[in-house]
């Protein structure tokens, strides 16, 4: 919203918006498509860019979609005709079958938070958070912007400190073992982390340094670096791009090697942090499909959306925060 007011200040002939929804809670999502359906009063044109149907404002006049770089379809149309076009199919994102029911309680403790403080740069984030992540368990953690979702998740990661008063615990953490063991066993992901990577870097270095949780190697890739990325590549469908570099990727392309990045170390939980934000809808239902079989086979996760149709199938949590503080959590299955 801040961006699409500075962009005005400047009282433009034309307005360009590239994915500024991407990030959007409820609330402002709707009062930003009520300011673009607002500016049909005005004789101002505007080209809007989007992956999502739900973006589509009432105001819209003409769809152009792309595909490949080559214009797959173009007319003059209402946005519901559009939204047609563009409608998201939700079976790809989730299994035919009913949700996992949660049996976490028994199995390991992988991390727990205790009346959990955060501070982050002398403001305070979050306020008593409680929770705990089994094994086996996918943590969905969703509400407003500004509600302390990514804070939560750099938390759990390691690094952001829980205040004195609070605590958390990571398995295998104990005194004298380095946190950066936890972090060597976690996939993190999260869009920002694509701007920390150099274009011109390869993408084998790229993901061979999740091996290390670092941006970028301080030494030549090793061959079990070397195995581990190229097995990650493959799992995420980008091994054929093993040669190439960041640059030489599209926006999703980029975001795999990311996931293939965090999945080269072999994790046993994943925080992802609106890991298909940006995403077209056959990105998203990929990298999902992928993550749900992962999840399937044993792995544990936390994941924080916007979106309902990004819940994992596997969905065993749902939290919810507003203003640093759980307002609500729930354990799937449960009445």
């Amino acid at each position: 919203m801040h961006a699409s007011a500075r962009a005005l200040a400047s009282r433009p002939k034309l307005l360009l918006l590239d994915e500024v929804a991407n990030g959007l809670d409820a609330r402002n999502h709707a009062r930003f498509l009520h300011w673009l359906n607002g500016s049909a009063r005005s004789r101002m044109p505007w080209v809007f860019a989007t992956h999502r149907s739900s973006d589509v404002p009432e105001s819209m006049t003409h769809l152009l979609e792309l595909e490949q770089g080559a214009v797959k379809r173009r007319r003059a149309m209402r946005a519901s005709g559009a939204r047609k076009v563009l409608q998201q199919d939700s079976e790809a994102f989730h299994s035919r079958e009913a949700p996992v029911l949660s049996r976490s309680r028994g199995r390991r403790v992988l991390v727990a938070l205790r009346n959990a403080d955060v501070h982050v740069d002398e403001a305070h984030i979050l306020t008593g958070i409680d929770l705990e992540v089994r094994a086996g368990d996918c943590w969905v953690v969703h509400g407003p912007n500004g509600s302390g979702k990514s804070t939560l998740l750099r938390t759990i990661y390691g690094d952001h400190a829980v205040a004195s008063g609070g605590s958390i615990t990571r398995a295998g953490i104990v005194p004298g073992v380095p946190l950066e063991q936890f972090k060597l066993r976690t996939a993190y992901v999260a869009p920002h982390l694509q701007t920390w990577h150099a274009p011109k870097m390869p993408v084998m270095e790229v993901v061979a340094s999740g091996r290390h949780a670092s941006i970028g190697l301080n030494d030549p890739i090793t061959a079990n670096d070397r195995k581990h990325a190229e097995r990650a590549l493959r799992r995420f469908g980008m091994f054929a791009m093993r040669k190439r570099t960041l640059a030489e990727m599209s926006y999703g392309q980029a975001r795999r090697i990311l996931f293939a990045r965090a999945w080269a170390r072999e994790p046993r939980l994943a925080l992802l942090d609106e890991p298909f934000a940006g995403l077209d809808r056959a990105t998203r239902a990929d990298l999902t499909r992928r993550l749900n079989q992962w999840l399937q086979d044993g792995g544990s996760c936390v994941i924080a959306t916007h979106h309902r149709e990004e819940w994992p199938a596997h969905t065993t949590h749902v939290l919810e925060l507003k203003a640093g503080r759980v307002i609500a959590g729930r354990v799937l299955g449960d009445s």
